[in-house]
């Protein structure tokens, strides 16, 4: 159940005075694991640079992704090791794990040797995820000793967790939903000024800020 697909494009126009590439690619899994783990990841890139003048030249970049997934539980280990040392890792069988999530007791299910059952599904977890990077800049030469350039970029980046009372193990007694997101925004200049052929003075500032907001919500059943 799994399936890929990616394009790109580039070229330029006005004499190449314009300057462009983009692409998008994508991940999609139906099922995953156990037959109940979907998958999806899509990213899109991009480009454009304008050549303003023969000295002047202000580009455009993106990058992007938005994911979607759902989340496994835990393993369960079981049993009593008969002696001190490493404990050979011996999964449930499919079968026998079906029985245990159809609501058998583990007391009530003929293990044999096994000694764990595999990541158990969880219909209602699940994770979501966005990432944005994307940048503008300015590059110039006012003469031949003296060129500067000026950017800004931002970088963003967020997670969604949610998950319910749905499934084995422990489980929250209701929805639950957890937020993460972060953000840095930098802008940056630069100076240089060549002095003769041996020389080369420079000045820069750069300034940058970052956020981050975390919020965890859970719907209260009376």
């Amino acid at each position: 159940g799994t399936s890929r697909g990616r394009a790109q494009l580039a070229g330029g126009f006005r004499d190449n005075k314009i300057q462009y590439s983009a692409g998008v690619a994508e991940t999609d899994v139906t099922s995953g694991v156990g037959g109940d783990a979907p998958y999806r990841d899509t990213s899109v890139q991009g480009r454009i640079t304008f050549h303003l003048t023969p000295s002047l030249r202000l580009t455009a970049r993106l990058l992007g992704a938005d994911s979607f997934g759902k989340i496994l539980g835990s393993t369960v280990a079981f049993g009593t090791p008969s002696n001190l040392g490493i404990v050979d890792a011996i999964p449930l069988s499919a079968a026998l794990t079906n029985l245990y999530l159809s609501g058998t007791p583990l007391s009530k299910i003929n293990t044999g040797n096994a000694t764990f059952i595999p990541a158990l599904d969880n219909p209602d977890s699940t994770r979501a995820g966005r990432f944005v990077d994307a940048a503008l800049i300015l590059n110039g030469q006012a003469t031949p000793s003296l060129d500067y350039s000026v950017s800004y970029q931002l970088l963003s980046n967020g997670r969604r967790y949610g998950d319910g009372p749905a499934g084995l193990g422990y489980q929250p007694t209701s929805s639950t939903r957890s937020i993460y997101d972060g953000r840095v925004q930098t802008a940056d200049a630069q100076l240089h000024y060549r002095l003769g052929r041996f020389n080369l003075l420079s000045a820069g500032y750069e300034f940058e800020r970052e956020t981050f907001a975390n919020d965890n919500t859970q719907q209260f059943i009376p």
